[in-house]
């Protein structure tokens, strides 16, 4: 599971910031599967858990303010999936601090959470920001 962090053009976007937002976001996820994979439930965990969170939040800001600068016009559903998943993290993030999952759980729905978000939402954007001149 651990080799599906690394970056790779596959994951591209086709917009430089994003890809470089998207990359910090995989380290972050490999952080935390790499954590889990040594320890049921690293010290760090929660830690990196929130640098994520915090990753993320900035990068759904940028990525929304450019979608509406822009004129997307699913620009409603995209920022409805970011509340979604921001929403679930944290769910998980109070979860782990209660101890009722482990950091590998965590792990696991990040690596999903990441990836699937790539893949099946930001790279709808993708011809529409290239479109207007977005690398």
């Amino acid at each position: 599971m651990n080799d599906r962090f690394h970056w790779n053009e596959h994951y591209s976007v086709g917009v430089h910031q994003f890809d470089s937002d998207h990359r910090r976001l995989l380290q972050l996820a490999h952080t935390m599967v790499s954590g889990a994979l040594r320890d049921p439930l690293p010290v760090n965990a929660g830690e990196v858990l929130g640098d994520l969170i915090e990753c993320a939040e900035e990068h759904f800001a940028h990525e929304e303010h450019l979608l509406r600068v822009t004129g997307y016009p699913h620009l409603d559903a995209h920022r409805h999936e970011h509340r979604r998943l921001l929403e679930e993290i944290r769910r998980f993030q109070e979860r782990m601090s209660a101890g009722q999952v482990g950091a590998d759980d965590v792990a696991r729905f990040v690596a999903d959470w990441v990836l699937l978000h790539i893949e099946e939402e930001d790279k709808q954007y993708r011809s529409h920001l290239n479109a207007l001149g977005y690398r």
